[in-house]
């Protein structure tokens, strides 16, 4: 969660048009353009600080992943690893806590840090192996 207080200034004035405007994570499309390539169903699970804000994600989430399931929105302060099903749910997530709280409830999770790309991905790829996926 982000903690900067000017940020959330600039976001608290306009939260669904921040959330339906935001530019892609680095390396973010290649790493949807990887998940839709080995045909995994993708399923967006995305924080929210107030509807505005949701409504908006929801918007960025149609144009942005044409390709995925309809979004999962958890309330900001709320477990992601409420949706977790087991050892074959990924969740790919910029977060360590939400890292492991998915871990704990039997799911794979892999950290993702958009400034590591090649780290990242090979994460990303040992979990696929483990799993069974892209054989």
């Amino acid at each position: 969660m982000c903690r900067d207080p000017e940020l959330w200034k600039i976001i608290n004035k306009d939260p669904y048009y921040f959330a339906a405007s935001m530019d892609w994570e680095k390396h973010g499309e290649e790493l949807y353009a990887k998940l839709i390539c080995l045909s995994l169903p993708v399923i967006p699970i995305t924080h929210y600080p107030g509807d505005e804000w949701a409504k908006g994600r929801v918007l960025w989430i149609e144009c942005y992943l044409p390709w995925s399931e309809k979004p999962i929105l958890v309330l900001a302060g709320n477990s992601k690893a409420a949706f977790c099903g087991g050892k074959n749910d990924i969740l790919i997530d910029d977060m360590p806590v939400n890292i492991e709280e998915w871990r704990l409830k039997g799911g794979t999770a892999v950290l993702w840090d958009s400034e590591k790309p090649e780290e990242s991905f090979a994460n990303l790829n040992l979990a696929f192996e483990n799993l069974g996926v892209g054989r």
